[in-house]
Formats: structure tokens, C-alpha cells, sequence
């Protein structure tokens, strides 16, 4: 009997830890922000180069029904002061629709606060956020510093001062 349970405590303990490596989710993207092509909510194309220059990057790979991902966006829009000089850029697979319903319960009383241009809701109509930005579970969070190198990234909810100290 003891070599039985001990054989199993064994087994429980090894797929434990192989469960809690496969969320790991170690970095494997680019260094450098990707080329990419995302529309926006509005419609409009969403690039690399419709960014704001010289500013940090945060894409942040969403799902609307998300309770982490709504759980982080009500961190960011309770402190989007301190995003003002970095592009946000929220990204989803889910419809234009459930993305806008998303983006004005959580941040339309804080559009005014927000530099134009630098706060995105964008669709990955192509399901090429994994291709172009490495693993991307939801909620995933890649962040680039001013240079545009990658400096961080997180898959699960992240405290904003956290968020912040990796946006340079």
C-alpha cells in the first residue's frame, strides 16, 4: 500500500508541476515591435506605423468576456493618466460589435484623456497576434519600450506600477 500511494503522490506531484510549466508561457517574439495589421473598431487599418513614434508600446490581447482582461482594463482606465505618453493598443479576436460594447463601458469616460491616436481597440481579423507577437493566451500584455524593444511581457493580470516600470 505505502509503495502504491507513494507512486501516486510521485505522479500527482510531476503532472502538477507539468501543468503549472505549460502556464509559463515563456517569450518568444520579436525584439523589436512586429510589423502587423490590425482594423480598428472604426474601421481603419491599425500598423506599426500608425503608432505614435518615440513612445512606448503596450499591445494587450483581450477577450471582451474576459473576466481577467476586464479586470485589467479597469486598472488601466482608473489610471490612464499615467498611459498618456504610450500607445495602448487592445486587441481582440471577438466581433466589432462585443469590442466597442468593451471599449466604451471600460474607457469612454476617459477618452478625453487620452493623447488621439495613442489608445486603440483593434480586431485581429487574420488570427495572426501569436505570428506576429509570440504566445498570446488572453489576457496577454506585450510591452516595448520607447525604443521600440521589448522589454516585458505578461500573461495574466499585472498591477499598472508593473506595466509601467517595463514602458520606457
Amino acid at each position: 500500500f505505502l509503495k502504491t500511494s507513494g507512486l501516486v503522490l510521485t505522479l500527482l506531484l510531476v503532472s502538477s508541476l507539468s501543468l503549472s510549466a505549460q502556464n509559463d508561457f515563456p517569450y518568444e517574439g520579436p525584439v523589436d515591435v512586429p510589423v502587423f495589421s490590425f482594423q480598428s473598431v472604426l474601421g481603419t487599418p491599425v500598423t506599426k506605423e500608425s503608432l505614435v513614434k518615440n513612445k512606448p508600446v503596450i499591445v494587450i490581447f483581450f477577450d471582451p468576456f474576459c473576466d481577467h482582461c476586464q479586470q485589467q482594463s479597469t486598472w488601466i482606465a482608473g489610471a490612464i493618466e499615467k498611459f498618456s505618453g504610450i500607445n495602448l493598443l487592445f486587441v481582440t479576436w471577438e466581433t466589432k460589435e462585443e469590442t466597442m460594447k468593451f471599449a466604451e463601458k471600460y474607457f469612454g469616460a476617459v477618452k478625453t484623456k487620452v493623447v488621439p491616436g495613442m489608445l486603440n481597440f483593434s480586431l485581429d481579423t487574420q488570427y495572426k497576434i501569436d505570428k506576429w507577437f509570440g504566445n498570446s493566451p488572453v489576457p496577454s500584455i506585450h510591452i516595448y519600450g520607447k525604443d521600440w524593444k521589448h522589454t516585458q511581457s505578461f500573461f495574466n493580470e499585472t498591477a499598472i506600477e508593473e506595466l509601467l516600470k517595463w514602458a520606457k
